[in-house]
């Protein structure tokens, strides 16, 4: 088989990072994780918060306390306080849609909102079409341990979605 070494690599690369997204997935439940970068007025932000990965400009988080300098990135991580309204969750519901997506887009601002859901997906997906299989025939143990990480998965999320 052609690349089999590479494609090894690359598959191994894509499950490393569909691990690191849950584990930011999981985080975005308790932490505001943002990366910002301001230019002259306005900046670019990327960041995590409940389920979400984000990105846009300053502009979209306003109320949010920026405090990069201009022409430096800050990183920034505040607790999630669930006693007060926070003001990136009035942004995120009002721009969500159904599967969790969600996009703000006018002349001031612009963001965007993917779920970790659909990264982890996407990820592990293709962790798993560029593993090389040598034959397309499937054992019953590893169908029964596929089955068994599905339904933990399913039952995970069922749990998170209470």
């Amino acid at each position: 088989m052609k690349f089999r070494k590479l494609r090894i690599a690359l598959s191994a690369m894509c499950g490393v990072v569909c691990a690191l997204l849950i584990v930011l997935w999981v985080r975005s439940y308790a932490v505001i994780d943002n990366f910002v970068y301001r230019l002259d007025v306005k900046g670019i932000a990327f960041g995590s918060y409940g389920g979400d990965l984000h990105f846009g400009s300053l502009a979209s988080w306003r109320s949010l306390p920026w405090d990069a300098e201009d022409g430096r990135l800050r990183i920034q991580h505040w607790p999630i306080d669930k006693q007060k309204p926070n003001p990136m969750e009035q942004v995120r519901q009002s721009h969500m849609t159904l599967l969790g997506f969600g996009m703000i887009g006018d002349s001031t601002e612009f963001a965007v909102f993917i779920p970790y859901w659909f990264l982890c997906g996407v990820s592990g997906a293709c962790a798993a079409l560029l593993w090389p299989i040598k034959s397309r025939q499937f054992k019953l143990q590893t169908l029964l341990i596929a089955t068994t990480l599905i339904a933990v998965l399913l039952g995970i999320i069922a749990w998170a979605a209470k």
